[in-house]
């Protein structure tokens, strides 16, 4: 599985904080981050990822089944403070990648590829690296030294 992380160039944002019920969240950088109820917050903290089929596909090597999982629910807060990231993942998912995804707090993305479309995920790496906002983008394989592979 080819996996393209790219970098965005400002790094990773600040997230809200939430002071009391009902009051708007207050983020730390007022001018690029947008408000949230604080029951807004609650309702995109409830939406987690499947963790439990995540770890079931994991053991059974089923590709598919991790990348139809992948969720990251800081996405919700990230994205509108930083579009690049969200047309950085356009640009991976539009090119047949089997799942995209933040990670973490952002503002890094990856996408993952089968073995058969490494060409397809160098490809993408190379469009990655023509946008200016881009600060790196690799296509990486991974090594699993129990199983030698």
């Amino acid at each position: 599985e080819a996996v393209v992380p790219a970098a965005q160039e400002t790094g990773s944002p600040a997230t809200p904080t939430a002071e009391t019920k009902g009051r708007r969240a207050k983020p730390e950088r007022h001018d690029q981050l947008p408000s949230y109820t604080i029951e807004q917050i609650n309702t995109l903290l409830e939406e987690h990822p499947d963790i439990d089929g995540m770890a079931d596909a994991l053991k059974t090597g089923d590709l598919k089944g991790i990348t139809d999982r992948m969720a990251n629910v800081l996405e919700t807060v990230t994205i509108p403070a930083n579009p690049v990231i969200d047309s950085v993942k356009k640009l991976i998912a539009e090119n047949d990648s089997m799942g995209v995804l933040m990670s973490g707090s952002g503002p890094t993305v990856f996408g993952i590829y089968d073995n058969r479309d490494k060409e397809l995920a160098q490809r993408v790496v190379d469009m990655l690296r023509e946008k200016d906002e881009i600060q790196a983008a690799y296509a990486v394989s991974p090594y699993n030294i129990r199983r030698g592979m």
